[in-house]
């Protein structure tokens, strides 16, 4: 069962995410990643695409991380304390052509990321919820498996 099938399988009231004084129940939060999966699939992620994460943790990142998996597609999280030029390299040595994120970044800003400017289809991590309604993404073939590559 891939992670994301073990999300809706949950008891639907039982309490998900804690972020802060807010709870999400696992109805919650599936509804989350179905409207986060249908606002990546809207952006051109498709199985096998790598999604970079690089935003600080919160109900958006899990629901984006679920959603990617949901896809069939490889998360590339990347830790909140790298600087710019760290970030840079993870990037391209992952192949990633989206990166979810709570920051805004300058490529152009460092000699060593200058090749990054305009590659990237950045998108605020909780774009999904100012979308509105998204023609749902297909579902993953009955022969997909996590023994998919991941990096």
């Amino acid at each position: 069962m891939l992670v994301h099938q073990l999300i809706e399988a949950a008891p639907a009231e039982a309490v998900a995410v804690v972020q802060g004084g807010t709870r999400d129940t696992y109805a919650g939060l599936s509804a989350r990643v179905a409207r986060m999966r249908d606002f990546l699939y809207k952006q051109g992620v498709r199985r096998g695409g790598r999604v970079a994460i690089y935003a600080r943790k919160s109900v958006h990142y899990v629901a984006a991380y679920l959603a990617i998996s949901a896809l069939g597609a490889i998360a590339v999280p990347i830790n909140y304390q790298l600087n710019q030029q760290e970030i840079g390299y993870i990037l391209r040595d992952a192949g990633a052509k989206h990166l979810l994120t709570d920051k805004v970044f300058d490529w152009t800003a460092h000699e060593r990321t200058q090749d990054l400017a305009g590659t990237l289809d950045e998108m605020p991590i909780d774009a999904y919820e100012m979308a509105g309604a998204l023609a749902p993404a297909p579902a993953l073939p009955s022969d997909f498996t996590d023994a998919e590559p991941y990096i």
